[in-house]
């Protein structure tokens, strides 16, 4: 006879480290109240641009720590450090391009 699991039951390992975290920390819990909150007067596009503009700065600061580890700040290297960034680091353009861009909002 073989044993098949409950559906309730995890099946796999992040659901059974998440299921061991959760029964300690009660993450799950947590996220159910954030995200069941009642927004007065209805949710609007509007209501976005909070949590829009955290994450730009939050992607801001951690692009701006990997760019760290390539950029040389002075005035002789700064252009051949960019250079270097845009065609020899692996996706460093699109690195450069992410903070420069999200630098305007």
């Amino acid at each position: 006879m073989s044993h098949t699991p409950s559906p309730s039951a995890p099946t796999t390992i992040l659901e059974k480290v998440i299921d061991f975290v959760d029964e300690r920390v009660g993450l799950k819990l947590l996220a159910a109240k954030m995200l069941n909150e009642p927004v007065p007067g209805g949710s609007r596009w509007a209501y976005v641009f909070g949590s829009v503009l955290l994450f730009i700065f939050i992607m801001q600061a951690v692009t701006g720590v990997l760019l760290m580890f390539y950029y040389v700040p002075t005035a002789d290297h700064a252009y051949a450090s960019t250079q270097y960034i845009l065609h020899e680091v692996d996706y460093g353009w699109f690195l450069l391009g992410y903070h420069f861009w999200g630098s305007t909002a």
